[in-house]
């Protein structure tokens, strides 16, 4: 079955924030700094422009990939 593109954006959403979320907490375990405080940090709009954003696109690939390969 072919994908939609709501499908590609629900997808890419909550694999990103997903990302967001298990790497603040790994980053609050490490450090020892409060999970909300990680979370509330504006140093995370760095971890939007380089990390966060990337997580998600290989598995927007496989998904794209599919659909060229449905016939």
């Amino acid at each position: 079955m072919k994908h939609s593109n709501m499908r590609f954006f629900i997808e890419y959403v909550i694999i990103a924030f997903s990302a967001y979320l298990i790497t603040s907490a790994l980053i609050s375990i490490i450090g020892e700094y409060p999970y909300r405080q990680i979370l509330c940090s504006p140093g995370q709009v760095v971890g939007v422009l380089f990390l966060y954003w990337w997580v998600p696109v290989p598995r927007m690939c496989d998904l794209e990939d599919a659909n060229q390969n449905w016939r």
